[in-house]
Order: structure tokens, then C-alpha cells, then sequence
């Protein structure tokens, strides 16, 4: 394992990336952050037929490549646009867009070459679930998970009908926190129908799980407290306390990341105990790691560069 190169494509400040560029070089190896978000303002790329350089670095000459956030390459505008940037960016949008589409088809082809030459964890047609939530939910009932019901839409009557056939929360369509609504919560936000659509989810009662999957294995499972409404579920995690899931829950979860095409995965289940049913609920192909492995002592960032270093 001395002597590979991984690439770890992400930001500098990540905490995940951080924890992971250290494991790989304890084991004698080479981790290099690629920030597409840096390019084209900072960093200067070419591609041709037999090379990728990205910051003066050749990337085929790397073993193996994790990818962490690939955000970057989202082809909208920041969220967090101020008056100020709006004022600046009024009298081009359309050019500003055209820019936008350029960059984002630049970096999808450098993304998907290197998933053509290289083993890449995860890859860029597994990345596509993380958008497609609805997505996601379809593909896994179809395949035989225990799915909560679900819908998404934006017709009203249709929607009305699930909230009185279920208790239900909101899933943010492509990411954002998760919440409660009833009834009158649909009514008071009917206007909204016109501008998104939502999906509407069947509320299971339970236990909050998190399995964490690599390759053909569960290599970490915890319990998580019950997450305040309006939360992501990635932010305030105050324990995780490390569990024993039964072999068959095991191995469908293993079964689950591999439909979506996921090497590594963050496998999220409810389990209710009143009838001892394990409900999949998503699979997220990036999932952050470092409070399991300081908080449950879970090692995941270890055996990641384990693998990537065994398998490059």
C-alpha cells in the first residue's frame, strides 16, 4: 500500500477529507486534495485524450480517487446570492448561466473520465442519487426494501389524501432538514404548490439508524437520538451509540448501497420496535464519518483508506 497516490476530491477545510488524507498517509501512502471548486477562478485545468492536469498535477497518474463533495459542479447559482451579488449579476444572468453550464460540463467530463479510468469511490452515476431522492425511494421498493410510503408532487388533492391515510414528514427533494406536517400544515402552504414540488413520506415511529457500508460489508452501525424537527440530519448529532444489527438486516443493507451503485455508503433506517421491522430510508453516497470515529470509535476513515489503498 506505500507508495499510492489517492486523489480526495473536496474542499481543504473538510473535516472528513482531513481525517481521511491523514489515515492514508499513517499507512505509508499519498493523499491529494482536488477542489473543483477552485477551478476556473484559481486553478487551471486542460484535458486531452491522455491526460487530466488539474493545479499542474497530472491526475491519471494517480492510483484511486474518493470523491467527498461534488457540489461544485452543480450547475445553479448559490443559494446565498446577497442584494449586492443579485445587483451585480442582474444585467448578465443569461451570460452568468452560460458560464455556469460551461464549467458545469467541464467538470462532469473530467469527473466521469476519471471514473472510466480509475477506481473512484463513489461514482459519478452513483452521485446522481444524491439529487434524486424520489429517485431513490422508486428504485429501492422496486427492489424489495421495506420502504415507508410515499409521494411526490405538487397536487394538492393527491397530497391531502396521503396526510389522511398516514402520519407524515417532509423530505427535502434534494437535501435540507427533515420535518413534521399534518393537515393544516398543507393548507397553510398551498401557495407553495406552485412553485416546488414536495415529497410527503410515511412517519416511522423508532429507532434512527445509521449503517455504514464498504464494499461487500457493514463496517459501522449506531443508534441516533431522536433529531429535533427542522434539523438536518447531519448537524447535532450529540451521540451515536454503536449497535449489533442482525445478520439478514446486515447483508440487505449491503444489498441496498449495491442497487444504487455505492461502494461506500451511509445506509439510514428506522427500526420500530413494535414490530420488529427495519424500514430503509435512504443511501447516502458521501456520508460524513468523523463523529462516528471520535464519538463510537468506529474507525470508518481507517478502513476507507484501507480500501482505497488495497484496491488501487
Amino acid at each position: 500500500m506505500a507508495g499510492k497516490k489517492i486523489g480526495l476530491l473536496g474542499q481543504y477545510n473538510d473535516a472528513d477529507i482531513q481525517l481521511l488524507k491523514a489515515k492514508i498517509e499513517d499507512r505509508g501512502g499519498t493523499a491529494i486534495i482536488i477542489d473543483l471548486g477552485l477551478f476556473p477562478d484559481n486553478i487551471k485545468s486542460t484535458i486531452t485524450s491522455n491526460r487530466i492536469i488539474f493545479d499542474d498535477r497530472n491526475l491519471f497518474e494517480l492510483d484511486a480517487f474518493y470523491i467527498r463533495k461534488l457540489a461544485a459542479i452543480w450547475s445553479l447559482p448559490a443559494p446565498d446570492f446577497n442584494k449586492e451579488d443579485w445587483a451585480g449579476y442582474y444585467q448578465r444572468f443569461n451570460d452568468y448561466m452560460d458560464y455556469l453550464r460551461a464549467v458545469h460540463s467541464y467538470k462532469i467530463s473530467l469527473t466521469r473520465i476519471l471514473c472510466e479510468k480509475k477506481l473512484v469511490v463513489n461514482s459519478f452515476e452513483a452521485w446522481d442519487y444524491h439529487h434524486l431522492k424520489v429517485l431513490q425511494y422508486f428504485l429501492l421498493r422496486e427492489k424489495g426494501f421495506r420502504v415507508p410510503a410515499f409521494v411526490a408532487g405538487n397536487d394538492y388533492f393527491t397530497l391531502k389524501e396521503f396526510l389522511e391515510s398516514y402520519p407524515v414528514v417532509e423530505k427535502p427533494v434534494v437535501t435540507g432538514p427533515v420535518r413534521r406536517v399534518y393537515a393544516d400544515t398543507l393548507e397553510k402552504e398551498r401557495e407553495r404548490l406552485r412553485e416546488r414540488p414536495l415529497i410527503y413520506q410515511e412517519y416511522i415511529e423508532g429507532t434512527s439508524i445509521r449503517a455504514f457500508v464498504l464494499d461487500d460489508r457493514v463496517i459501522a452501525a449506531c443508534a441516533l437520538p431522536k433529531k429535533e424537527w427542522d434539523v438536518d440530519a447531519s448537524e447535532k448529532i450529540e451521540y451515536m451509540q454503536p449497535i449489533e444489527l442482525p445478520a439478514a438486516i446486515k447483508a440487505e443493507i449491503v444489498r441496498s448501497a449495491k442497487t444504487l451503485g455505492m461502494i461506500f455508503s451511509g445506509v439510514d433506517l428506522q427500526y420500530r420496535d413494535t414490530t420488529d421491522e427495519y424500514f430503509f430510508l435512504e443511501c447516502n453516497v458521501a456520508p460524513y464519518f468523523r463523529p462516528y470515529d471520535t464519538q463510537a470509535g468506529a474507525d470508518i476513515g481507517g478502513k476507507l483508506a484501507d480500501f482505497l489503498l488495497e484496491r488501487a
